[in-house]
């Protein structure tokens, strides 16, 4: 796979109002829901975004992908912070997340 790094961060976590970051983890389900169109709910509470060279790359990977008969759930696109990004999906239903800086 030409990108590369791994990186898992958490997309969801329980909100709690005594918690200190519930703020945060209300704003995130809330970008989570507009990009993907619906709330984070396991498997996709959990992704691994791989770094790629470029936007271009982004692009092509996915068109492998979807070609090859895996899930896109998200095509490339132009995100306001910067990255040319796109979701998948591996096997399991877990979100994989491609990006390259514009």
């Amino acid at each position: 796979m030409p990108c590369s790094g791994s990186n898992s961060r958490r997309w969801a976590k329980k909100t709690s109002t005594s918690s200190p970051n519930a703020s945060t983890t209300k704003r995130d389900r809330g970008l989570i829901t507009a990009i993907l169109g619906h709330a984070p709910t396991p498997p996709s509470h959990s992704t691994f975004a791989l770094a790629c060279a470029s936007a271009n790359e982004v692009d092509a990977l996915v068109k492998r992908i979807g070609a090859a008969g895996h899930v896109v759930k998200k095509a490339p696109w132009d995100a306001f912070w910067g990255q040319r990004y796109a979701i998948v999906a591996d096997p399991d239903g877990y979100m994989v997340d491609l990006f390259a800086p514009l």
